[in-house]
């Protein structure tokens, strides 16, 4: 089969690979040029993810283990420690390592790049999909991979009763500034990463990692909204003072990048087109986070694609089916969390971790199982003493962790064949939740 794939994302990128190994003629159209690609900054991924998918491990030169979160409550120096799961340690890799290791990889089996190429518009016949056009010239093929990013102009201009999400709502975006920058010398070096939750104005997170590769300080804030420069001064003052080893002097210019933090789109697949990656809203809601998941993604759908030679929305519908039961459903649940979190009002937030209702100890519990945490009788009575103090708050807890579960469980459930009205009412119902 001829595929086109827009965009040299990590998904795209993975299922090119996959896609050319087992014979399909696979071309990446790219509109930046090779040299930009990548950022100059290091991101998460669990090393796990290369051995699942049968990709060499990164040089241990251009990653190092991640530390532990500390999450940071607002107005306050309360702090909760978010420990990595030691069975599944994540790492920090140079993304533009990662970027050169896939396309080499990809090209050693025949995936065609053409760098500096837009893409203008998809091609339709009907409901179908049959190619893009690129430069002016139609280009036709059997199945388009839209890795486009967040704002994917081809994802919005399909017919409206594709039943797609155009767009992303205000609130289902953060707009990420980040920066790498200098260290004070003969400052303590922190133990912990450290994740600032709506402490900086209308900064919805921020935070500070001292990077071990560089020796250089990593700084980022998000917000729903861009970022204004007084904006982002406020934010550069409140975490310098926080941490007194980040130097004044910025090393990469600090980029405005847009990040899906929702949940996966409700539907991504269609006849000849398939969204992977941040064009199907992939990240890790709370964080933004998801290379792993992308990559991940992009095996799904070429083991797919080679399994069924078929690129009806029947035969696709099985990538989105894995996709969702492995991970998707998680970041449904996680989704939910991050909206009640983000709506929450900073006393109260403040309230939460001071006082003791969600405390290491729990998160501990929870990353050890690998499921909910395992709370003793004392415990339950310690919280519903200090939850009485403020039933109000701990009732809306409640209701957004049984929210969050029914959610995920209708997530998991996706429908295992592909039936218009019964993934339409799928669909539906997972995007109601969100409302």
């Amino acid at each position: 089969m001829k595929i086109i794939i827009i965009g040299a994302g990590e998904g795209g990128l993975t299922a090119a690979y996959e896609l050319a190994k087992n014979n399909h003629d696979v071309t990446i159209y790219e509109k930046a040029p090779r040299e930009n690609l990548g950022y100059d900054w290091n991101d998460t991924i669990s090393l796990s993810t290369f051995g699942d998918l049968g990709i060499p491990q990164p040089d241990l030169k251009y990653c190092v283990p991640k530390r532990d979160w500390v999450l940071i409550a607002p107005d306050s120096d309360a702090e909760v420690r978010i420990p990595q799961n030691p069975a599944i340690p994540d790492f920090r890799v140079q993304r533009r390592h990662l970027k050169d290791l896939l396309i080499g990889r990809a090209e050693e089996v025949g995936v065609k790049f053409l760098f500096r190429h837009t893409v203008d518009r998809l091609i339709f016949d009907g409901l179908s999909v049959k190619g893009a056009i690129v430069g002016s010239l139609p280009i036709f093929a059997d199945l388009v991979i839209d890795a486009s990013g967040v704002f994917s102009p081809f994802r919005a201009s399909l017919p409206r009763n594709a039943g797609f999400t155009a767009m992303p709502s205000t609130k289902e975006v953060f707009y990420s500034y980040r920066a790498i920058c200098g260290v004070n010398e003969g400052e303590k070096l922190p133990e912990y990463f450290h994740c600032y939750v709506k402490c900086i104005g209308k900064i919805a997170i921020g935070w500070y990692i001292y990077d071990e590769m560089t020796g250089l300080s990593d700084v980022m804030f998000c917000m729903s909204e861009r970022l204004s420069e007084s904006e982002a001064q406020e934010a550069f003052a409140f975490i310098r003072k926080k941490n007194p080893i980040l130097a004044d002097n910025v090393v990469v210019n600090g980029k405005i990048i847009p990040i899906p933090v929702r949940y996966p789109a409700s539907k991504f697949v269609l006849d000849g087109y398939a969204l992977v990656g941040d064009s199907a809203f992939m990240t890790m809601p709370l964080m933004g986070s998801g290379i792993g998941p992308s990559m991940r993604a992009g095996k799904m759908l070429a083991d797919t694609v080679n399994e069924k030679n078929s690129v009806t929305t029947e035969s696709l519908w099985d990538y989105q089916v894995k996709f969702f039961t492995e991970i998707g459903s998680k970041h449904v649940q996680i989704d939910i969390f991050k909206r009640w979190l983000l709506s929450v009002k900073e006393k109260d937030l403040k309230f939460l971790m001071e006082s003791g209702i969600i405390t290491e100890k729990d998160i501990n519990a929870a990353a050890e199982a690998g499921a909910a945490p395992k709370i003793s009788f004392y415990d339950i009575l310690q919280k519903i003493g200090i939850a009485s103090r403020n039933i109000v708050l701990f009732s809306k807890l409640g209701k957004m962790l049984l929210i969050g579960k029914t959610a995920m469980d209708h997530a998991a459930a996706i429908p295992t064949k592909y039936n218009p009205k019964t993934a339409a009412a799928w669909s539906k119902k997972l995007d109601d939740f969100m409302i």
